[in-house]
This record gives structure tokens, sequence and C-alpha cells, in this order.
């Protein structure tokens, strides 16, 4: 189709963080509506999304504004309008699961989740490479991406009970994170 191959590469440009697609468009390689701050971060919610509890450094969400064009929700939004694009999209989401950047790790997590626990998707079951990396998530640092995926484990199963193989592996996850 002569309109997926831009797009995705319009995605793949900005996810990959490409410096001529990223100052070619409008469109932001952070979501505008929220972002994840750790301690030390110098994240834009300063010091107000920082915690200790029992001396442990925790990472909070804190809003910086009202949602904009941003890459990672343009992405599923593509997703649930033309799946077929983001074919060479995932793999490029997936590799931002091992950022060194945990607002970037999040958000990652954060998509493909949304991705993988569709009720219309099968993205899970043709991306199993992609799938299982997210679900190495679940053994993240930071306790804001291991919630995250916990949400988004329990939405897997909600919405994919069907799919037995899958589960069983979302569901031994989920119990690695809660034990």
């Amino acid at each position: 189709d002569k309109i997926s191959s831009p797009i995705a590469g319009l995605l793949n440009g900005l996810l990959g963080g490409d410096p001529y697609v990223v100052d070619q468009t409008s469109i932001s390689c952070v979501d505008g509506s929220e972002e994840l701050v750790t301690p030390g971060s110098g994240g834009s919610g300063g010091s107000g999304g920082r915690g200790k509890k029992k001396g442990v450094s925790i990472a909070t969400v804190v809003p910086t504004g009202p949602p904009g064009a941003d890459v990672w929700s343009i992405s599923y939004e593509l997703h649930r309008i033309a799946p077929n694009i983001l074919t060479t999209v995932i793999g490029t989401v997936a590799t931002s699961l091992v950022s060194g950047e945990a607002n970037v790790r999040w958000r990652a997590t954060k998509l493909l989740g949304r991705l993988f626990g569709a009720r219309t998707s099968d993205i899970a079951k043709r991306f199993g490479p992609c799938f299982r990396d997210w679900l190495r998530r679940g053994n993240d640092n930071e306790p804001k991406i291991r919630e995250t995926m916990v949400k988004c484990l329990v939405n897997f199963i909600t919405n994919k009970h069907n799919e037995i193989d899958l589960c069983s592996d979302v569901s031994d996850t989920l119990a690695n994170i809660i034990t």
C-alpha cells in the first residue's frame, strides 16, 4: 500500500531518533501528557516526582501538560485502524525496551502492553520475540515500569484468555513480579 511505507518510515525515524525526521515534523517523541520521573533524573517534574520507601528510590508518573501529537499515541491509534502499518515499527519499539533511559523503557513497555493486550490484536502471536522481550520488563529495576507491566499483564489475560500459551507466559511473568 502506498501510504504504509512512508508512515512506517516516519514512525521508525521518530522512535529511532533520526535527526532529519525529528527536525522535519511536529510529532513529538515524548508523550506530552505524562513523564516518568526517577530520583536524580532531572525530569520536568522536579523533586515533586521523587519518593522514598524503605530506603528505595521510587519513580513516579507526573503530568506534564495536555496530550499532544506524540509518536507513542499515534502508533497505538494507527494499530487500531491499520495494524499492518506497524509491521516494521514493532521491532523499533521493542529495541526501546532496553534503553538506558527509564522514560523510554516505560513508554515502550506501556505502548507494547497496549498493543499486545488489545482485543483485536494478534501482534503478540505475530511478533513472538518482541513479546518475550516485553515480558522481561517484569524484571525492570524501575518500580513504575513493573507496575505498568502488572496492569498490562492483567489486561492481557482479561482480553486474551483464549490464547492459552501466551496467557501461560503472561501468568508466569505476573507471578514473578508479585512474589
